[in-house]
């Protein structure tokens, strides 16, 4: 993808201007591409699940290897009272479960007024105020950009939970990172969280709880409450 995303989203870009280049959908483009492929490399063994089922080649022409956290965020020394603070990390662009989030937050603050959400990487056009209620909005933190190797890392190492409500992740990097840095992760089973046991909490598990966009309570925040 690497090799087609630049000259299509080039191409998409001066046909609708203002848009980046990750906003458009170039599924129908990858798909041809990867069919026509000597062979894939994916960055996550649930890509490769992903393309076997969808015959892009032969199994012996598609292998995986997991993309690893930097070293950095590697060996950590655990913070045992970290803030009660939900992180979330990343572009936010539908894919992301921006929708989600905008769901299930607010219900969650409401109900933990010293509880805050901060969200980091969204770039420095995002307003919180566009995407939340308002009575909600001295408790979410803007962080338009920040280094993943040092701001990123320490606000991972002194919050309480990493939230990723991502429709779809290749590996979902941002989740490993997380747990490195000991926060609780609440995520959807995409990526390398697809591939995490599923502790369960009654009947439902973390990641159903939240992942669902029709079920029970997973709009009040049911995954994060579970995890508190």
């Amino acid at each position: 993808s690497n090799g087609l995303a630049p000259p299509a989203g080039g191409l998409l870009g001066r046909l609708c201007s203002g848009r980046r280049p990750y906003q458009f959908d170039l599924s129908r483009l990858y798909s041809q591409a990867f069919r026509g492929a000597d062979g894939l490399v994916t960055v996550s063994d649930f890509d490769r699940d992903f393309a076997l089922a969808e015959n892009y080649l032969p199994p012996e022409r598609i292998i995986s290897s997991n993309n690893p956290p930097p070293e950095e965020f590697l060996g950590q020394p655990m913070n045992d009272k970290p803030e009660p603070v939900v992180v979330v990390s990343g572009s936010w662009i539908p894919r992301k479960g921006c929708q989600l989030i905008r769901d299930a937050i607010p219900g969650f603050l409401r109900a933990h007024p010293a509880w805050k959400l901060t969200l980091v990487g969204v770039g420095g056009e995002f307003s919180a105020a566009d995407q939340f209620p308002g009575d909600c909005l001295a408790q979410i933190e803007v962080i338009a950009h920040a280094d993943r190797l040092t701001d990123l890392r320490s606000l991972l190492k002194n919050s309480a939970i990493a939230l990723q409500a991502s429709h779809y992740e290749s590996f979902g990097l941002a989740a490993a990172e997380a747990m490195a840095s000991g926060c609780a992760l609440v995520a959807t089973a995409v990526g390398f969280a697809a591939s995490l046991p599923r502790p369960l909490v009654g009947e439902e598990s973390q990641h159903d709880r939240l992942g669902r966009p029709d079920g029970g309570d997973s709009h009040d925040a049911g995954g994060i409450r579970s995890v508190e």
